[in-house]
């Protein structure tokens, strides 16, 4: 009877048990899921100005990268939460980091030491912001931009010549354009840091024009855009020279995506023919501070390069010139006159006239009362010329 009663008791406490695990297990709550979104990305390459949209790009979601390939993604991301979806393309010479798209330095050896590759490929990006992101699904159609333009120089014919008079022709080289902006914020979206960028030229085999290619973020209008050349010629010499072409560039950065050429007309190169055997130069005249003293008060110019001297200075009525290689009468060793008697400052044309010559062939540049004020000098020694502009209404 005693056992009887144990098997009753143990079988009851058993089933007490059971029946309440199994009333715990009904009360738990069901595991918590998060709700997702199902997310559609739908790229637009349409006014990026490709020939055809790139069989792969990276999509960047809140700063996690990954290749992708085709138009149209989908995708489960978490709901209730901030997304921002970056798309660019891979481009040769750009470099992407930590939502910044960055041109690759450049190979060649510059003075800039921060000088990047003046023609990378070209470069599209494009974004699409969620706050708070809810619902099923969501899709996001991203037009892409193009961020490079491409713009090409384009130089004509030297018809350089050795010091002998022999023809020479390019067969190569680079040029450097000053104020490329070298970097892209994907986050700000605005270009930045301006740097020189180089470029290889090639030559134009049936006018022999130099054609310097280049594809950028945009130029620092703001600052000097200067265009430097390193030319190698056809007998193992270099040929350097410069352009200034802001002028000609101050449209760059007006957000089209249309390529820019430009023919540059005013590019100045060395000369080996050139001679200039004098060291400095000085105005000197009525028309100057200086007077007619000799007692070394003329002014002097400063040397921009071997064919450059400028200077700003107040002229009043009188007559001007300039002496060569000093300024007394010991030292002067020449003049720099105008072409014409009594030519007004409009008249560029110049010439040097020897110590010996210069009683005889006196020749002067007038100013007159009105035209009395400040001004900016230059006197270019390759093409002889003397410039003087206006700064300054006067006195």
């Amino acid at each position: 009877m005693k056992r009887i009663l144990k098997s009753i008791s143990y079988m009851a406490v058993m089933a007490t048990a059971v029946a309440t695990f199994s009333s715990c297990e009904d009360e738990l709550p069901d595991p918590i899921v998060k709700p997702r979104t199902a997310v559609t990305i739908q790229t637009d390459w349409g006014s990026c100005g490709l020939n055809n949209a790139p069989n792969s790009y990276f999509l960047s979601i809140n700063d996690e990268v990954s290749t992708v390939s085709g138009n149209t993604q989908q995708l489960t991301l978490k709901s209730n939460n901030d997304y921002t979806f970056r798309c660019y393309n891979g481009a040769s010479h750009i470099t992407v980091a930590e939502a910044r798209a960055t041109v690759d330095a450049s190979t060649f050896m510059v003075n800039d030491a921060n000088a990047i590759n003046g023609n990378p490929d070209a470069f599209c990006y494009g974004v699409a912001t969620e706050t708070d992101l809810t619902g099923d699904s969501q899709s996001y159609t991203i037009a892409m931009k193009r961020l490079t333009r491409k713009l090409t120089l384009t130089t004509p014919d030297l018809a350089a010549k050795n010091a002998e008079g022999k023809d020479l022709s390019v067969q190569g080289g680079y040029v450097i354009l000053t104020g490329a902006y070298s970097s892209y914020n994907m986050v700000s979206g605005v270009a930045n840091t301006p740097v020189s960028a180089v470029s290889e030229v090639t030559v134009n085999a049936e006018d022999k024009s130099i054609v310097a290619p280049f594809n950028l973020f945009g130029l620092d209008l703001n600052g000097d855009i200067t265009l430097s050349y390193v030319l190698f010629m056809s007998d193992g010499t270099t040929l350097k020279g410069s352009a200034d072409v802001k002028d000609a560039l101050v449209n760059f950065n007006d957000g089209s995506i249309e390529d820019v050429n430009i023919n540059v007309e005013n590019a100045e190169f060395e000369d080996p023919t050139f001679n200039f055997p004098y060291n400095s130069i000085y105005a000197w005249g009525s028309a100057t501070s200086a007077g007619w003293d000799w007692n070394d008060k003329a002014i002097e110019l400063t040397m921009v390069n071997k064919y450059t001297y400028s200077a700003e200075m107040e002229l009043k009525a009188g007559e001007l010139k300039f002496m060569l290689g000093g300024r007394n009468w010991d030292g002067v060793q020449a003049w720099l006159m105008s072409a014409t008697p009594g030519a007004s400052l409009s008249e560029t044309a110049a010439e040097v006239v020897s110590r010996a010559d210069g009683d005889v062939h006196d020749y002067k540049w007038s100013v007159s009362a009105v035209e009395a004020g400040k001004y900016h000098i230059v006197i270019n020694l390759k093409k002889m010329t003397m410039t003087a502009t206006k700064i300054d209404k006067r006195i």
